[in-house]
């Protein structure tokens, strides 16, 4: 609770500060922005099969109209990673507050959207696994996870007007468990497929 407090007025500080910084500058764009978010890109079954999480927080892309430009966020994230629990896959919840800082590429209303990403783990639901216990007798927990996250991602987004709706590809290059315990599925790394709708309070 107190780590999303301080999230919480973290995300008021910088909004005021954001705010006043981008009101100075020319081809600024500065709102807010949410959606859901997948672990896989296969839209036909995925949506059947893993659960989904929702993300959303600020953001401020600054891009002439031609030429290369860039876009910062600050986001609230909820992934999902699949762990083997016995003869079932439990999907382990993990929420991150996530600082993505790309490249933005304006092709008239689209933007190409190239470069990573950091974040900090805030809390986990371990569902089923809360009970399992590991090879060596050590009780699974959150102190088992990576407290951090970072990696790559790319994507798409169309402004219409002060409104923004876009897809993107996140890929991290670091494991999710720290300690080994874990009978990871599909690799030990976060990914997500993100869909989102923003909204620009600054334009």
């Amino acid at each position: 609770m107190e780590k999303l407090l301080r999230t919480a007025l973290l995300l008021g500080l910088l909004s005021v500060a954001a705010l006043s910084f981008a009101q100075s500058l020319p081809f600024v764009r500065f709102g807010i922005k949410g959606g859901i978010q997948q672990r896989s890109l296969d839209l036909g079954s995925a949506f059947k099969t893993e659960p989904l999480g929702i993300h959303g927080g600020l953001y401020l892309r600054i891009a002439p109209p031609v030429g290369m430009g860039g876009q910062l966020e600050l986001l609230y994230t909820e992934k999902n990673t699949p762990v083997q629990n016995g003869d079932e896959v439990t999907h382990i919840r993990l929420n991150y507050v996530e600082v993505p800082l790309f490249a933005v590429f304006p092709f008239g209303p689209l933007d190409l959207q190239f470069g990573g990403y950091g974040s900090k783990l805030l809390s986990t639901d371990l569902g089923g696994l809360a009970q399992q216990v590991a090879d060596d007798g050590v009780q699974l927990s959150t102190d088992d996870l990576n407290d951090s996250d970072f990696g790559l991602l790319g994507g798409a987004a169309l402004n219409l007007g002060r409104w923004q709706a876009g897809i993107r590809y996140t890929f991290g290059l670091c494991s999710v468990d720290d300690s080994g315990d874990f009978s990871m599925t599909d690799g030990g790394n976060n990914r997500a497929a993100q869909f989102y709708l923003g909204y620009a309070l600054i334009k």
